[in-house]
């Protein structure tokens, strides 16, 4: 039968007319056949039902899909195409790949397995299908499809599945992938349906998640082109052009709102967002910022795993977008207004049923510089709490030229020793109470409040002319969401960026490190100008000035201890990284310590270590510092660095944010997946780096029964005295063989 005019692109010509008529006789012609056929169109794609004047009206409209040159779905049989070896292959859904089906069952629950089903049960049922059917049984096609034609193990979609959750799990590249793809293209069978690119490859799984919306926005952070604004060529506040020549791309809660709290599967949301160099090199200025949501939901253990952060938005850099953030803002926002008012349909898997799924935001967690940008309130200058706002106690420090905070003792207890002691602080003692926070309403009532001055003796409103006598520079986009007002506590600061910040500070202090420490002329000179802490005053020789040691000043020989010291102790498997790596011993330097590894070194290691160097006086405080932030922080430490992830998808240093939305999504894809893929690893059944061997020794004591792994390399040794006694009562004490002789 003469197929050559499926690939004739003028549907016009004689030649195709004729090869419809031919492949509609065919068809119909089969006993089997009622009324419809499966419409092989381009849009179609041997999904849909269709009558013959319908499918000829398609054919001549759309085109044949030009890869179905073996009419399998029309009565022709596997072994009737000359060649033999077209990939288009229809596997009887028989062989070993029932976790694919479940997978796609429960990922589209819902849709008909069967198009034909559909067909039988709506007399509409010539209507196409919505698009997540379409993708539905683009995926069930694939299932379908042997990888080749005498295959018995996998499918199209299940090996191209297991292919790529090997790429995630393993870190390789789109470039070692597709040399992967081509090798395994040319050494499998002749007529195999493997693709030989990623780029067909996600194609393939697109229905599987990995996708992602690009929206344009206006170079001056006006707007995005989205809603009224998507077809517009211009921004119609500043009248930039869109297109450039050059690319760039709990319980108060409940109580409020006792219908969102009857559902336990309504979910609470935190936000996360702070800006990041993608490239890691800080020679190259590059802000970042992903916008990252985290459902508290799940067990505390669980919530912040990597699988369980949603990457809601990824603005781009190069430049942070400041106060503007609210502009890219607008769809999570717009998403939160649907999952707060209305929620979305869900099948519960438990219950069996579809519900209504609601969510609501609890509160943002940030560093102190994104804090200000999420809220509003601006965290430079002499109001720069956001908890004191216009009650900010602050003083202008003439030789450090910053602002200095010292109203901190307000929010002791009344009778707190702290409050009297007037030698350690500024010379006063504190009797005012600590300020109220401002509730939502507060904030909206300041936000609200207009401000006007008089010009030339005349009350003038003009927004240039405004002053304000707060420190608000917008309103917070999150006022948007029904009931951010309401919440008691809507932003929060991360312990983790604080905790650094000070492990810095101090470090560079106590070695004197230049540009780290805060012991410098100009500081004992604000000491001076204040008054206060009269024997660390500069003294004046000459031209120049002597700084007078304090309790916390080293010598070089107590610097080079400190640091060895470091350098020298060792961590458990996975508990922090290689902070020996960070020492340098004969400068008496520490450099590169990530946020994990202060957290470590100033927890646990800093205590230690200071005790036999610093004066009681100088020590002292240092450990209840350390000891404070062990009490904030969770009995459970994560090495995992959720920033330090995205860094890692970066790929095309040209495209970062490309590289990242693709490389997030591939692996969110591939985490799903993986809960159906049983047998290969994943990241859910892989074994722990340092899993000792599941082998049980055939004979000797239950308690030795399995075999260990050593990390390195070992030595046999032989055991003292009282190590041999320890080990024999450890038996006597634990081995069920020896229990009935110690009874």
């Amino acid at each position: 039968m003469d197929k050559s005019w499926i690939f004739i692109k003028n549907r016009t010509l004689p030649q195709y007319l004729n090869g419809v008529e031919q492949f509609l006789t065919f068809a119909f012609s089969n006993p089997n056949v009622g009324v419809r056929i499966q419409c092989p169109c381009i849009k179609c794609n041997n999904v849909l039902w269709k009558t013959r004047e319908e499918v000829k009206t398609d054919l001549l409209r759309r085109g044949i899909d030009s890869t179905y040159d073996r009419w399998i779905y029309h009565g022709e049989s596997d072994s009737s195409s000359d060649d033999g070896t077209n990939a288009s292959v229809h596997s009887d859904i028989g062989n070993d790949d029932a976790s694919t089906f479940e997978m796609l069952h429960d990922l589209y629950r819902g849709i008909p397995t069967d198009s034909h089903e559909f067909d039988e049960n709506n007399e509409s049922s010539c209507e196409d299908p919505n698009a997540e059917a379409k993708i539905f049984y683009r995926l069930l096609k694939d299932a379908e499809q042997k990888l080749y034609p005498d295959c018995e193990k996998f499918s199209k979609l299940s090996f191209v599945m297991r292919l790529f959750q090997m790429k995630c799990l393993h870190g390789w590249s789109n470039t070692s992938f597709d040399s992967l793809l081509k090798l395994l293209s040319d050494v499998l069978p002749k007529g195999n349906v493997l693709p030989n690119s990623i780029y067909e490859v996600q194609k393939i799984i697109k229905g599987l998640g990995l996708d992602y919306v690009k929206i344009d926005a206006c170079v001056n952070n006006c707007i995005l082109y989205r809603k009224e604004y998507a077809n517009l060529e211009q921004c119609p506040k500043c009248g930039e052009k869109r297109w450039m020549l050059t690319h760039w791309h709990g319980k108060i809660f409940d109580e409020k709102y006792p219908n969102f709290a009857l559902d336990p599967r309504n979910v609470r949301f935190g936000l996360a967002s702070d800006g990041f160099n993608p490239f890691g090199s800080m020679s190259n200025a590059y802000s970042m910022w992903p916008v990252i949501l985290i459902p508290y939901n799940l067990p505390p253990w669980l919530c912040m795993k990597q699988s369980n952060l949603l990457l809601s938005l990824l603005i781009p850099g190069p430049k942070s977008p400041g106060m503007d953030i609210d502009v890219y803002l607008q769809p999570l926002v717009d998403d939160l207004k649907i999952l707060w008012e209305s929620g979305i349909e869900t099948y519960d898997a438990f219950m069996k049923q579809n519900f209504f799924l609601r969510a609501s935001l609890l509160w943002t967690i940030n560093d102190f510089p994104a804090y200000g940008i999420l809220s509003g309130w601006s965290t430079k200058g002499k109001l720069a709490c956001p908890i004191c706002h216009i009650h900010t106690c602050s003083i202008y420090l003439k030789h450090g030229r910053k602002q200095c905070y010292m109203g901190h003792r307000r929010f002791l207890e009344i009778n707190h020793p702290y409050r009297r002691n007037k030698s350690s602080f500024d010379n006063t003692k504190e009797e005012r109470l600590a300020p109220q926070a401002l509730s939502g309403d507060d904030v909206l009532a300041q936000l609200n409040t207009s401000s006007i001055v008089l010009v030339d003796g005349n009350t003038k409103k003009r927004k240039r002319d405004a002053i304000r006598y707060d420190n608000w520079k917008k309103k917070s986009i999150f006022f948007e969401l029904p009931y951010w007002r309401t919440l008691l506590l809507r932003h929060n600061l991360d312990v983790m960026h604080i905790e650094k910040n000070i492990s810095e500070s101090v470090i560079g202090t106590l070695l004197d490190i230049e540009g780290k420490t805060k012991d410098t002329l100009k500081s004992r000179l604000d000491l001076q100008e204040m008054k206060i802490k009269k024997p660390l005053h500069p003294i004046k020789s000459g031209n120049k000035y002597i700084l007078p040691p304090a309790s916390y000043t080293m010598s070089k020989t107590e610097k080079i201890q400190f640091c060895q010291l470091i350098k020298e102790v060792k961590f458990p498997d996975a508990y922090a990284s290689n902070i020996s790596r960070c020492v340098n011993v004969k400068e008496a330097r520490i450099f590169g310590l990530k946020s994990h590894d202060h957290h470590v070194f100033f927890q646990r290691i800093f205590p230690l270590i200071i005790k036999g160097i610093l004066p009681k006086d100088a020590y002292d405080p240092l450990v209840e510092l350390s000891l404070f932030f062990s009490d904030l922080c969770a009995k459970e430490l994560h090495a995992e660095k959720f920033l330090r992830t995205l860094k890692g998808y970066v790929r095309n240093k040209a495209r970062p944010e490309g590289s990242i939305a693709e490389g997030y999504l591939a692996e969110e894809c591939m985490t799903f997946c993986s809960k159906y893929l049983t047998d290969m690893e994943t990241k859910q059944n892989r074994l722990d780096r340092n899993f000792d061997s599941s082998n049980i020794e055939p004979n000797g004591l239950s308690i030795f029964n399995r075999r260990g792994k050593p990390l390195v390399g070992g030595t046999w040794i032989n055991l003292r005295t009282h190590e041999i006694n320890q080990a024999h009562f450890y038996i006597l004490q634990n081995c069920e063989e020896v229990r009935p002789w110690m009874e």
